[in-house]
């Protein structure tokens, strides 16, 4: 019995997944758990991050749900098909660096779509413009997403951008975001 104990603990901590060092993750507030600005009466947004336009008819912080720790990014909008939503922060990369975008999601309704944006000089067109559908995801539970891509000759920054998903109208979308990880893999 001992030893199926301890197989078992074994093969529990093999099989469990590799989370990111807080150290290891570029992103600052990945968790959404502090830090907090009121913009107007529609926006309160994660300290850093900036709205795009009036492209949202809510933006907050929710602490019913979330994925972990206390609180996540709640967004809901009725805007046309692919208009930009909320910016991040920009984080620091390297030209030639590859790196990883991690979060979870849970789509309410629409879909959503977040972009790791070239945030080096801010310009119209970015130099790279890596993007993630969320709109495929299933609705009513949290679900990981990811995008790597290499940073071009140049690049300095990257942000992420929350957009409405391009590809159909949307109508209204409602979603929330969590536990952000921003990692060089290379």
């Amino acid at each position: 019995m001992k030893r199926l104990l301890i197989l078992s603990v074994l093969l529990l901590v093999m099989l469990a997944p590799v989370s990111v060092g807080a150290a290891d993750n570029l992103f600052p507030n990945a968790d959404f758990e502090d830090n907090w600005t009121v913009v107007n009466e529609k926006a309160t947004v994660p300290k850093e991050w900036t709205p795009r336009l009036t492209n949202y008819d809510y933006i907050g912080r929710s602490t019913e749900q979330k994925y972990a720790g206390q609180s996540a990014l709640h967004v809901i909008a009725n805007i046309k098909s692919g208009a930009q939503i909320l910016n991040s922060i920009g984080v620091p990369v390297k030209p030639g660096g590859v790196y990883k975008v991690g979060y979870w999601v849970y789509v309410v309704d629409g879909g959503i779509r977040v972009s790791a944006v070239d945030d080096t000089a801010k310009r119209y067109y970015p130099k790279f413009n890596t993007h993630h559908f969320v709109e495929d995801f299933t609705a009513g539970q949290w679900q990981y997403g990811e995008i790597t891509f290499e940073a071009p000759e140049g690049c300095y920054a990257m942000r992420l951008s929350l957009v409405a998903p391009t590809d159909r109208e949307v109508g209204r979308l409602e979603a929330f975001i969590d536990s952000i990880t921003v990692v060089e893999v290379e």
